[in-house]
């Protein structure tokens, strides 16, 4: 595979789990619940491409805090917020996986 096919595969694949992500934030928060903008749940495609389970995870976490907080995050606090639970999961699963390796 040359060096254009698999840049260009990597972006399908960013593509496709952006859609992936997008969907699973609208399928996780109540009706109603503020949406991040495309170019948010493309930007945490490219960063959670390795693991993209984290990003999910931290989704669920934003969910979860939505809901106790009785929906007292505005759009800009969500993002930041599932930014940083993903972060941190993708940071404490790559630590994972480096143990067991070492």
């Amino acid at each position: 595979m040359t060096t254009s096919e698999k840049i260009l595969s990597r972006l399908q694949t960013d593509a496709a789990n952006a859609v992936q992500i997008a969907q699973y934030w609208k399928h996780t928060f109540p009706a109603g619940s503020p949406v991040p903008a495309d170019s948010q749940f493309a930007l945490w495609a490219r960063l959670h491409r390795e693991n993209i389970g984290a990003m999910l995870d931290g989704i669920d976490q934003t969910a979860a805090k939505f809901v106790t907080t009785r929906g007292r995050m505005d759009e800009d606090y969500l993002v930041k917020f599932c930014s940083k639970c993903a972060n941190t999961l993708q940071m404490q699963r790559r630590r994972t996986v480096e143990t067991k390796a070492a």
